[in-house]
Order: C-alpha cells, then sequence, then structure tokens
C-alpha cells in the first residue's frame, strides 16, 4: 500500500484501531511536555532550547493515546483476555518448574487471598 503521507497514515491507522489520539508540543531533548503550567511557554524550562523552528512549527511532538480507550479495545480483544488469564488458568505441578510462573513465591501467592478494607477477595 503507498502512502501519501504521514497524516494518511495516521487517519487509517486511527481508523483501523478506532483509537485516536492528541498531539503535543514537547521540547526537542524530550524534556518536558508543553502542556499544563508549560502551556504557554516558549522555550524549554530545563534546557532553555526553543519549542518553536523559524517558521514558528513546533520542533518536537509527541504523540498521546488516552489509557482509557486502550485498556477499553485491550479487554474487547478475546486473545488478549486468553494472554491476561494465563496466570491462573494454566495448570502446573509443584515437582517441575515450566514457566516463571512455577516458582515458589508466586504459587504461595496464587494460594492466598487479598484483603481490601478487611474483606477477602
Amino acid at each position: 500500500m503507498t502512502l501519501h503521507s504521514e497524516h494518511v497514515a495516521n487517519k487509517i491507522l486511527e481508523h483501523i484501531s478506532e483509537l485516536s489520539f492528541e498531539v503535543y508540543d514537547c521540547c526537542v531533548q524530550s524534556c518536558v511536555c508543553f502542556t499544563g503550567e508549560f502551556e504557554d511557554t516558549t522555550s524549554c524550562p530545563i534546557c532553555d532550547k526553543p519549542r518553536y523552528d523559524l517558521r514558528k512549527k513546533a520542533r518536537n511532538r509527541f504523540r498521546y493515546i488516552p489509557i482509557i480507550p486502550r485498556l477499553q479495545a485491550m479487554f474487547m480483544n478475546p486473545e488478549m483476555i486468553r494472554l491476561l488469564l494465563h496466570r491462573v488458568s494454566r495448570e502446573s505441578s509443584p515437582e517441575v518448574i515450566e514457566d516463571v510462573l512455577d516458582g515458589g513465591i508466586l504459587r504461595q501467592m496464587l494460594n492466598s487471598h487479598v484483603e481490601i478494607d478487611g474483606e477477602k477477595q
């Protein structure tokens, strides 16, 4: 597939994945992201490098995919759920170590209950 620009590729990826990203200006050396208290800053408060080039374009940008849509997408994927359940669904023998999950400490943790606010989970 021939894509004519990064913008077109991003739009296709956004459509297929159903995940959109937010773009933030950040320091050319990645010291800070120009958001929040640094939103109106024109140079990095750490290294003092300018935020913009001569054309008034950000010298570096960061693409951020918000965590909630990523988690929702992850938990709607049956294969990902299968992988996440590997630890609790696999059967093992105390005499054989086949996986990192077969270690003694993890086995002990699997056989114990967690208490949250005094209630066993």
